[in-house]
C-alpha cells in the first residue's frame, strides 16, 4: 500500500461519512425548523431553514464530485468549458450565501434585542421577509453572472484541452 492509495481511501471514506452526516444534520434542521410552529413565525430560525437548504445543497452536489475525482481519477470538469465554470460557480456561490444566511440572521437578533425602539421596528416579519429573500435572491444571480463570463479557474482545463491548442494555432 502507498501513501496515494492511502490517501484514496480516506478520501473515500471520511467523504461517504461526511456525506450522511451532513445530510442527516441538515435534515433534521429542515425538519425542526419547518415543522414546529414557533419555529415558522420567527425570521431568525427561516434564515437558518434557508441556510440548512443550502448547505444540504451544497454538500449533495459538490461532496460526490469530489470523492469521484479524487478516489477515482474521474474528472467531470474536463468535457466542457461551460460544465468547468458552472462547477466553479457552484463550489463558491453556495457556501457565500450560506454564510450571509448566518449573518442576515445574527443582524435580525441584534434588531429584534435592541434597547432602541427604531431598531426594533427594523427587525424583519416573516411578511416582509420573502419578499426580502426574493430580491435577495435576485440581486445574487444577477450579480453572479458577470462572474459565470469572467471566472478564471479553468485554465488548466484551457491548456491542457484540444480545442485550446486548436484555437491557439489558428491564432499564430
Amino acid at each position: 500500500m502507498t501513501l496515494l492509495f492511502d490517501g484514496q481511501l480516506f478520501t473515500l471514506y471520511a467523504g461517504i461519512i461526511l456525506l450522511v452526516a451532513c445530510v442527516v444534520g441538515n435534515g433534521i434542521n429542515i425538519l425542526v425548523f419547518s415543522r414546529v410552529r414557533i419555529y415558522r413565525t420567527n425570521p431568525c430560525t427561516f434564515y437558518f431553514l434557508m441556510g440548512s437548504i443550502d448547505n444540504m445543497f451544497y454538500v449533495c452536489f459538490n461532496l460526490p464530485i469530489r470523492i469521484l475525482s479524487d478516489t477515482y481519477r474521474i474528472d467531470t470538469y474536463r468535457g466542457s468549458d461551460v460544465w468547468c465554470k458552472i462547477r466553479h460557480l457552484l463550489l463558491v456561490v453556495p457556501s457565500l450565501i450560506s454564510v450571509t444566511f448566518s449573518c442576515l440572521a445574527i443582524i435580525d437578533q441584534f434588531l429584534v434585542t435592541s434597547k432602541s425602539a427604531y431598531l426594533r421596528s427594523r427587525a424583519g416579519t416573516v411578511k416582509n421577509l420573502n419578499r426580502q429573500m426574493i430580491e435577495y435572491l435576485v440581486s445574487t444571480i444577477t450579480t453572479l453572472g458577470t462572474y459565470l463570463y469572467y471566472v478564471g479557474s479553468c485554465y488548466t482545463f484551457l491548456l491542457t484541452s484540444n480545442r485550446f491548442r486548436q484555437r491557439a494555432r489558428k491564432i499564430e
